[in-house]
């Protein structure tokens, strides 16, 4: 069964990505929070790397970026916008490169077109 091969194959896509997220976020509590984590009640490792760089960003730009400076997006065209987002996440792309790369440039790009489409034919 086709359906089957490829069901399997999400799961085990989403199961590599939150093994992955989950491996971060102990790092991230084990950082910030100094817990001892008992290593054999842990369904992963900590991710030193990735938990890192999740918790400096974390530290850094607030709530999803809303308080980061490093970036001004106030007052700029739409398609400016979209650049600089492109560029700001950029520094991502060695540790998650088919979300920087493809996932957020192309999403927000195919959501701006539809939401261009929406307003075509609603007006």
């Amino acid at each position: 069964d086709i359906f089957a091969g490829v069901i399997g194959q999400e799961r085990q896509i989403l199961h590599d990505t939150l093994q992955e997220t989950a491996a971060a976020e102990k790092e991230v509590v084990k950082q910030e929070f100094a817990c001892r984590l008992e290593e054999e009640k842990l369904l992963c490792e900590p991710d030193s790397k990735i938990g890192t760089l999740i918790l400096e960003e974390m530290l850094h730009a607030g709530n999803f970026g809303y308080h980061d400076d490093r970036y001004e997006f106030s007052n700029l065209p739409l398609w400016r916008q979209y650049l600089l987002e492109t560029y700001r996440n950029f520094h991502f792309a060695k540790t998650f490169p088919s979300e920087t790369v493809f996932g957020r440039p192309l999403s927000r790009f195919w959501h701006a077109a539809y939401k261009l489409w929406l307003s075509s034919v609603a007006g």
